[in-house]
């Protein structure tokens, strides 16, 4: 394998390619044939793993960093909690494949980085593309109304999470202009998916960020106040027009088993399973195997689906390992956001602790692929060292 001058654009053309191909092959549908997606990412997660084998053999293997590390760890955990159920190797190959993906990708990004094989302008352009192509996914999504209506009179698009995950980064671009038109798009993104979770998680991350900006905002305070307020006032013009899809979203709050799409059941499920009264520690220890809550719910509910919560899916299937692995990742990403301190960068990483750690509580992030969106800012920024600068927002 050669790597060159043509290795940065390599990875953001077949990045920018796989999620094109989310666009042409949807998630949903009776005749949607997803093996061009999946066979993509496939190659690519190979060619991922090459790519570190042939830097770290040429170059020597570096010293991890604390966020590496965390990284490493969960890996090996993973890894071995699959290599263990020696039955199921075959059939959980996928599952496994899946939650690593991002996890390599933390390495193959941050390699390609620290070895000067991708330039911030292509990361730049990645992000750009990437914003624009999901963008058009919950578009696609939210007018399809054979495919994602179901029995309700309005679309729900999972995409919409995918928005969210560049929302830290799009906060890096050096053009404001563009800065301010790609984080309209995923606020609006955001709300046109009528996914919860995401509207949450935009909602707080964006108030924080544009409380920050109006703290060390000096010469334009005035014009980023009325910024606030056409923002704020869209926001409440959309409620009001959307107010029947909002209360029907809401319904299921009124009971516990019904909340959150039937979260509420789900998670009361798992907690007594795991606390209950016949508690087996070896299980709370080291939780039931990989993706176990599928044959859990497959037993209770008779679907066989994942917990939504990537903090209880950990507790089931890891146990308590897993859980101070995570929180383990968590705090080096706040060492990382330490480091870069009174800086955007630094905002950015805080709004990443807060989307990425709030939707990973009642939804999935650290089980799904696409979180190697999520981990590109991290995996930068790793690799860089922070320049101490006056805020640019």
């Amino acid at each position: 394998m050669i790597l060159g001058k043509y290795t940065g654009f390599f990875a953001v053309f077949i990045l920018c390619f796989l999620s094109f191909t989310d666009l042409i092959y949807p998630s949903k549908g009776e005749e949607v044939n997803r093996v061009v997606p999946q066979i993509g990412r496939a190659v690519f997660f190979v060619i991922m793993v090459m790519t570190i084998l042939h830097i770290n053999i040429k170059n020597g293997v570096s010293r991890l960093s604390q966020v590496g590390q965390s990284i490493a760890y969960l890996l090996f955990m993973v890894s071995a909690f699959f290599l263990l159920d020696v039955e199921n190797l075959e059939e959980g190959l996928m599952d496994f494949v899946k939650i690593i993906y991002w996890m390599v990708g933390f390495f193959y990004i941050r390699n390609l980085v620290k070895n000067g094989l991708i330039s911030v302008k292509q990361i730049e352009t990645l992000v750009i593309v990437l914003v624009i192509i999901y963008f058009l996914i919950v578009v696609r999504d939210s007018t399809n109304q054979a495919l994602m209506w179901g029995s309700r009179f309005y679309a729900v698009s999972n995409n919409g999470y995918n928005l969210l995950r560049f929302f830290p980064f799009v906060l890096l671009l050096p053009n404001k202009t563009m800065k301010n038109i790609l984080i309209g798009i995923i606020a609006l993104g955001a709300v046109l998916s009528f996914k919860r979770g995401v509207i949450v998680a935009f909602a707080i991350g964006f108030l924080v960020y544009y409380l920050r900006v109006i703290t060390n905002s000096k010469r334009r305070k005035f014009i980023d106040i009325l910024a606030g307020a056409v923002v704020f006032g869209a926001a409440i013009y959309f409620i009001q027009d959307n107010i029947e899809v909002i209360e029907h979203r809401m319904q299921d709050f009124n009971d516990l088993k019904t909340a959150g799409s039937g979260r509420g059941n789900m998670y009361s499920l798992i907690l007594n399973d795991v606390f209950g009264d016949n508690i087996e520690v070896f299980k709370l220890l080291f939780g039931n195997g990989i993706y176990a809550t599928k044959q859990f719910f497959g037993e209770t509910i008779h679907h066989f689906i994942v917990a939504h919560s990537d903090v209880l899916e950990i507790l089931y299937d890891f146990g308590i390992l897993g859980i101070l692995l995570v929180l383990y990742f968590f705090r080096s990403v706040y060492k990382l956001f330490i480091r870069y301190k009174k800086t955007i960068e630094g905002d950015a990483l805080l709004i990443w602790i807060i989307t990425i750690g709030l939707s990973s509580i009642y939804s999935v992030n650290l089980f799904s692929p696409e979180m190697i969106y999520s981990i590109l800012i991290i995996a930068y920024l790793d690799a860089k060292k922070p320049v101490i600068k006056m805020k640019n927002a």
